[in-house]
């Protein structure tokens, strides 16, 4: 092979490897986007690292993910929407197109429904998933904190419990609400790392949509236009 004909061959080899270069760069940043989304969304860098009621109970997390929004709407209006939320209670608020492709038994209500405004300390909230909620704390108007607690004798197929608090906070904004939501869990580190990220992002879809379907309900009630919000 001649010189020439050695040179074409690396400068040829050379386009592959840098696409692979460029298409490793694109799924990095694509990862820690995902890991980043799956941990925050809507929040400050303020709101992410204040102390919000229920971060106790699980003092050692291994996931945290902060969401934040804000309605044109004050804490007293907002707040009947998300004292009634859970399974075998209001539901979950979907936008109404997402709505519309499940079952109707399991679209989240559209009014605000007086027989469920009332949570006590020690109420059981039934969830979609394997762990009921324990009502921790109410404050109306401005917070609730949920708790669940799995132990390793309660699953059996687990060597380690599973414990989380879910606190969904009202902070007044202006003439508006700003409402934060965090969950903290312990007991994820046995989960792979990918298996983390895809959980992640799976709750900020699931709170994104949750986010939207208030709004949309907020609008309806309030009769203002909540879509210029964050």
């Amino acid at each position: 092979m001649t010189v020439h004909a050695a040179r074409r061959t690396l400068r040829a080899a050379e386009v592959p490897a840098q696409g692979l270069a460029v298409l490793a760069g694109v799924l990095a940043a694509a990862g820690i986007a995902v890991h980043r989304t799956g941990r925050r969304s809507g929040a400050t860098d303020a709101e992410a690292t204040m102390t919000l009621p229920g971060d106790g109970i699980v003092s050692r997390p291994t996931l945290v993910c902060d969401r934040v929004t804000t309605y044109a709407a004050s804490p007293e209006e907002v707040w009947p929407w998300i004292v009634q939320l859970g399974k075998d209670r209001a539901g979950w608020y979907l936008p109404s197109p997402v709505a519309s492709l499940v079952p109707r038994r399991r679209q989240g209500a559209w009014v605000v429904r007086p027989h469920l405004q009332r949570l006590v300390v020690g109420e059981v909230v039934p969830d979609w998933g394997p762990m009921p909620f324990t009502v921790h704390a109410v404050a109306p108007y401005r917070h609730i904190v949920y708790s669940a607690d799995r132990g390793a004798g309660d699953d059996p197929g687990s060597s380690r419990p599973l414990a989380l608090s879910w606190a969904l906070v009202l902070r007044p904004a202006g003439p508006g609400t700003r409402l934060h939501l965090r969950l903290r869990m312990c007991g994820t580190a046995r989960f792979p790392a990918a298996v983390q990220a895809l959980g992640g992002f799976v709750d900020y879809l699931t709170i994104a949509l949750l986010f939207a379907g208030l709004r949309q309900r907020l609008r309806a009630a309030t009769g203002e236009d909540q879509s210029a919000d964050q």
